[in-house]
């Protein structure tokens, strides 16, 4: 079961995680490897600002962050 809640601070890890596994799949079909390899890092990325606005949530299952936005 999903469950939906504000994200803080200290999820930032695991949105990192998150943005790490679903980004390169996602973006592989539009971008050369090459820019892949220099954005990733940068965009792929949890923004401590957006976390602690109280406007950004994470949809969790089993205590595993599945989505955030």
């Amino acid at each position: 079961m999903l469950t939906v809640r504000r994200a803080t601070l200290d999820d930032i890890g695991a949105v990192d995680l998150l943005l790490r596994r679903s980004y390169g799949p996602l973006l592989r079909a539009d971008y050369p490897p090459s820019t892949l390899v220099l954005a990733l890092p940068a965009v792929a990325r949890a923004q401590p600002r957006l976390l602690a606005s109280g406007r950004y949530f994470l949809a969790e299952e089993a205590g595993e962050v599945q989505g955030a936005g």
